[in-house]
């Protein structure tokens, strides 16, 4: 809409403001004698405020008893059991927490939604036992939310502070870079790689309080080279120095990748998991490939006869 049009609308609103043509709302304001009636239209109300959408919500549930949740969206439902809980509706609000925990996956991909409400309403206690169980069993349940950039930077760090050891660091770190590109106001490029210096130095300072909570030591040598060496600048000269020196001397402490798959039609992953315990001197079988195993040569005869 432009200016003069959108300018053109104000005035129209305003002048039935004044005239209380075709109103439908009444408020009266004031104490005693003090007091004014403004008539209002609850179209432009609901359009303009979300609490008059939830205000008629809650004004039809306590004339008729009868709510639809389901003709409203997760942050709609979200805001409506704040309300019924500012109005002591405590009937209301279990009613609600019961119907959002009966949709679990919509719970899931809003799950920094109901994080950031529990986190001022700590009476939603289905809604706050939900997200504790779900942390404790699957931590990244929080990285696989569809509104994970919203989350704030203390409920961030809180849930670092509790769950980073039980996370793939690297994956820490990329959901880290995630949230400072979304919460840099535009400055951040989503395209890492091209950042300039000064990109760089504003994701450094959008993450120093979350350094300290990813361990450097369990990131890969391949992902530690491609995906944060780039930014050396950001870290302390004496921290990014000890976090090399502990990348070489751990070098042969790392966990192997397992192998999943042999390209062979003479041994199978048993017979290849042997031998890497021949290798390795292990006297307790390990039934795990974690050595590469290379096809060297081919011959015609085998390709021939299937073998």
């Amino acid at each position: 809409m432009s200016a003069k049009l959108s300018n053109l609308v104000l005035k129209e609103y305003t002048k039935i403001l004044k005239t209380g043509e075709f109103s439908d709302v009444e408020i009266l304001v004031g104490e005693k004698q003090n007091t004014k009636t403004f008539h209002l239209h609850s179209l432009i109300l609901k359009v303009c405020s979300p609490y008059f959408r939830i205000f008629e919500i809650l004004i039809n549930y306590i004339y008729s008893g009868k709510l639809e949740l389901a003709k409203n969206d997760i942050k709609t439902i979200i805001e409506l059991l704040i309300a019924a809980d500012e109005l002591c509706l405590n009937e209301l609000c279990s009613y609600i927490e019961k119907y959002l925990l009966n949709d679990k996956e919509s719970l899931k991909s809003n799950f920094i939604l109901i994080l950031n409400t529990i986190e001022k309403y700590d009476q939603f206690t289905i809604l706050s036992q939900f997200c504790k169980t779900s942390c404790r069993k699957d931590p990244s349940i929080v990285f696989r939310a569809d509104d994970f950039v919203t989350i704030g930077q203390e409920c961030f760090l809180e849930f670092l502070t509790k769950y980073s050891d039980s996370l793939k660091q690297i994956e820490v770190w990329n959901k880290l870079t995630e949230w400072a590109i979304a919460k840099s106001n535009n400055e951040l490029p989503s395209d890492a790689t091209m950042w300039t210096i000064d990109n760089i130095t504003t994701f450094g300072t959008l993450i120093q309080p979350f350094i300290s909570h990813i361990n450097f030591q369990k990131v890969s040598s391949i992902d530690f080279i491609t995906k944060i060496k780039p930014f050396k600048s950001i870290f302390d000269d004496k921290f990014y120095n000890k976090i090399v020196e502990d990348h070489c001397l751990n070098a042969d402490l790392t966990s192997p990748q397992i192998v999943k798959y042999l390209d062979s039609q003479i041994i199978n992953l048993r017979d290849a998991s042997l031998i890497c315990n021949w290798i390795k001197a292990m006297k307790k079988q390990k039934w795990e490939v974690t050595y590469d195993f290379d096809l060297l040569v081919v011959s015609c005869s085998f390709v021939n006869s299937g073998v």
